[in-house]
């Protein structure tokens, strides 16, 4: 039984040291990218269900569109979020009451003077344009992170080989 051995040898610690070095960087354009489609298709959300939300209030400096955001890479992770930033003259703080909804409001004084029966003056209901585009992308969400890392991997072994 001699004559089936096969002895295979190859340079694939070199490709994986060289993976294992570059993999932070790879690792961290692959969150952005997918940070970035995610946060496009939260606003493409959050615009349908609330049509005057990339129009200008006079009162603030931005629209509701920009609540949505996400933060700085912090290890392999990034928060894609909708709760606004925190400019005193921003106005994003809003968009989070739109994802919740809002309870019963009732006006109990009317010039200072307090009514003997309150007023209903409404809620606002909940349109849940953050949960439901997340639901809706989170496949696509790793498959944006693949389409970054394999490139760079192919690339890697290919050069070592």
């Amino acid at each position: 039984m001699e004559g089936i051995t096969l002895k295979i040898s190859g340079t694939f610690k070199g490709a994986f040291k060289e993976v294992a070095k570059q993999m932070p960087n790879i690792e961290k354009r692959a969150l952005y990218h997918a940070a970035y489609f995610l946060r496009d298709e939260i606003r493409k959300s959050f615009k349908s269900k609330l049509p005057k939300a990339d129009q200008r209030n006079p009162r603030y400096s931005d629209t509701l569109l920009d609540a949505v955001g996400f933060s700085k890479v912090d290890g392999a992770s990034v928060n894609v979020n909708a709760m606004g930033n925190r400019k005193s003259t921003s106005g994003t703080y809003r968009a989070r009451f739109f994802e919740a909804g809002t309870r019963d409001r009732y006006q109990k004084r009317h010039n200072g003077i307090k009514l003997k029966k309150k007023k209903f003056i409404g809620n606002i209901k909940p349109t849940n344009f953050f949960s439901s585009a997340v639901q809706a992308n989170c496949g696509m969400v790793a498959s944006k992170m693949e389409e970054v890392i394999a490139p760079y991997i192919k690339q890697i072994f290919e050069k070592n080989i």
